[in-house]
């Protein structure tokens, strides 16, 4: 699942999540429009605060044609 669909799924806004994961907004705010991959540390962060549901896999969008 995409970090974007996530947040809009669970109505979190990026505000809140940045806060939730201790990761600035316009950082995020990158990852979700594709500007920027999250570094192994953010993905880890991502990773656990979406309880699984955003994946690495999600920013490189393996198996999409």
């Amino acid at each position: 699942m995409q970090l974007k669909g996530y947040l809009s799924d669970n109505k979190i806004t990026v505000r809140q999540f940045s806060v939730m994961s201790d990761i600035p907004e316009d950082t995020l705010h990158k990852y979700i429009y594709k500007v920027r991959i999250p570094n192994k540390q953010n993905m880890k962060i991502i990773y656990q605060k979406t309880n699984g549901e955003v994946t690495p896999n999600d920013f490189y969008e393996v198996g999409i044609s």
